[in-house]
């Protein structure tokens, strides 16, 4: 967390709109009286709002070895695979081409993949947290979907959490150059590492204030920690996609980036 940190002062916008998104729940626990359910519901639909969001990324994604701190990928054997199946080491239209046609079979295997994932994900978060019996069908998730965001308050609440990532990727992604910076394959597999350790943390927390009654403290300590994981996978993801040192697979500097 200390290294991440340090990337608060650069990302400092980007990372008070993440906090401020995250306290329009915490205003509806604390003053409109919003349940668990709705609180674990809500963050359901910002992982949706997340794996459209990494599609934009995926699409607009165009790396270049001169901003790539190759250091930042793991083992050299991984960095060699990546460079060796993206060409890097002969960068070229070619090369550019091969990458942007990856992206015709990742970007459609993510959506399906992903849009699956959130599925199942959806029916355990309304079976467990809904109020009345919930059948596990796409038409049933969809419903249920649409009768959460008809809550005035949730509404906004889903708009600014969709409103501090669409920033963090205008600002941070394309803005400063990131799309430059990584690559589709792991592209791909990011929004999964967030969603899986945050939501097995908010269940099992969502679990206990139920138990408890829901308790307007407990459910305060739910949204807080998970504002505060929000926020270290935000700064982890700004400190990767960095500028920094373009090195080979065996970290030696090839080309010193420019500091931004």
């Amino acid at each position: 967390m200390d290294a991440d940190l340090k990337y608060y002062s650069q990302y400092r916008a980007s990372a008070i709109a993440l906090i401020f998104a995250n306290a329009v729940p915490l205003i509806g626990a604390l003053f409109v009286g919003i349940d668990t359910f709705a609180i674990v519901a809500l963050y359901w639909v910002e992982n949706v709002i997340l794996g459209l969001i990494n599609v934009l990324k995926m699409i607009t994604c165009s790396p270049h070895p001169d901003e790539i701190d190759w250091s930042k990928f793991g083992s050299p054997a991984r960095v060699r695979a990546i460079k060796v199946a993206l060409k890097q080491t002969d960068f070229d239209s070619t090369a550019a081409y091969a990458h942007h046609g990856l992206k015709l079979i990742l970007v459609p295997f993510f959506i399906v993949h992903y849009g699956l994932f959130c599925a199942v994900h959806g029916f355990f978060v309304f079976a467990i947290f809904g109020h009345d019996g919930f059948e596990p069908s796409p038409a049933r998730l969809a419903r249920s979907f649409g009768d959460l965001v008809s809550d005035k308050l949730l509404f906004w609440a889903v708009l600014a959490l969709a409103a501090s990532h669409l920033y963090s990727f205008a600002v941070n992604y394309i803005g400063s150059g990131e799309y430059r910076r990584t690559f589709v394959p792991l592209l791909m597999m990011q929004p999964y590492a967030r969603v899986i350790v945050l939501h097995v943390g908010i269940i099992f927390g969502g679990v206990v204030v139920m138990e408890f009654g829901s308790p307007i403290g407990l459910l305060v300590l739910l949204i807080v920690g998970k504002t505060v994981l929000d926020l270290t996978y935000h700064l982890r993801e700004r400190r990767r996609n960095a500028p920094g040192d373009a090195t080979d697979a065996q970290g030696v500097i090839l080309q010193e980036s420019p500091q931004r």
